[in-house]
């Protein structure tokens, strides 16, 4: 029994707990069970490893150079406010806001949230370094999830075959950056954000009872991500209306949920664009109707995917399995060649 804890112990210390090496272990089994030679199990697993690292590096660099930026404001203000950040209790040591919002904040703050803001630097030099690692840390991103996305699709095709059958990689949002239009990420983001200070400036107009700020993990990977998907069927109308309106629900959804909730007395609220939306429902619905409203939710999400399911049998996992077939199907169905097909 003794052995046997010690295996789970280190399993679960070294591979369960650090992501970067499970994913490799599943692409390094994924391609054994594709009968590979060694040395590419060898090299899947690395590449895995490597570009899960890089994607971490990239995501915390964004997400740690740009929180801090909008915490400021309400230190800057003395605002009482609610974050719409699903990590708005924790702390970030750095400091990638762009300009504007630097310069509102002024050198005085800076130089106190941000050590690395050394007294002989230039403010103005320093807001343009900080205003380009946002580029620098998209561009890391985008390379690292090329780089494990692609071995984890490729041998993922081992486990689906051998082991389950059917089954398809579950991946971050992220993954589909480097997929699609290389300025439809930016596009988000901005647009968003526009959605986002719109709604905040409509809160302090009409004197809303909390305010929020701005959080970066729905600003960007939220927005950003409608935005990969909305400039593919949509064009880039669609990757700007998208993300602008969700910016709009982000801010209202989030503050009326970190007021009627009270999590605002507690730092804010989960910002994501289903927390803003479907989840405030589903909260109103538990709290007034107990545990009548409890089973329900339970019942409805439930029977939410078998629906969907019995409504389009034919293509509801082909859209995963592959989706060039899925084209093909919806095609016969709509009478349309394949390149004209409306994908719903």
């Amino acid at each position: 029994m003794e052995i046997l804890m010690s295996v789970w112990e280190f399993f679960q210390n070294n591979i369960l707990t650090k992501p970067q090496f499970f994913i490799g272990f599943i692409v390094f089994a994924g391609y054994a069970l594709l009968r590979k030679p060694i040395y590419e199990c060898l090299a899947g697993f690395i590449k895995a490893v490597v570009g899960y690292m890089i994607l971490n590096v990239a995501s915390g660099g964004l997400v740690g150079n740009f929180r801090p930026v909008l915490a400021g404001l309400k230190d800057r203000f003395d605002l009482s406010a609610a974050v719409i950040d699903p990590y708005f209790g924790q702390t970030a040591a750095q400091i990638i806001f762009f300009g504007a919002i630097i310069s509102i904040l002024g050198p005085d703050l800076m130089h106190n949230i941000d050590k690395g803001f050394k007294d002989t630097q230039n403010f103005g030099f320093y807001i343009l370094e900080k205003s380009l690692n946002f580029a620098v840390y998209l561009t890391i991103l985008q390379l690292g999830v090329r780089m494990f996305v692609s071995e984890l699709t490729n041998s993922f095709q081992g486990i689906s075959d051998k082991i389950l059958p059917g089954s398809v990689p579950a991946v971050d949002c992220a993954a589909t950056y480097g997929f699609g239009h290389p300025n439809a990420v930016t596009f988000g983001f901005l647009f968003g954000a526009f959605g986002q200070f719109l709604a905040i400036l409509g809160l302090v107009v009409f004197h809303s009872p909390i305010l929020v700020i701005s959080g970066f993990v729905p600003l960007f990977f939220d927005n950003a991500t409608l935005a990969v998907f909305a400039n593919r069927l949509g064009g880039i109308r669609a990757a700007a209306i998208i993300p602008f309106c969700c910016g709009i629900l982000q801010v209202l959804g989030g503050g009326f949920a970190a007021y009627y909730f009270t999590t605002g007395n507690f730092g804010g609220w989960h910002g994501n664009i289903d927390w803003d939306t479907v989840w405030p429902v589903i909260g109103l619905i538990m709290q007034n109707f107990q545990y009548v409203g409890v089973a329900f939710v339970v019942i409805a999400l439930l029977a939410i995917p078998q629906i969907i399911y019995q409504r389009h049998k034919d293509t509801y996992f082909l859209i995963a399995e592959d989706y060039d077939k899925y084209k093909e199907v919806l095609a016969k169905k709509q009478g349309v060649p394949i390149e004209e097909v409306v994908v719903d």
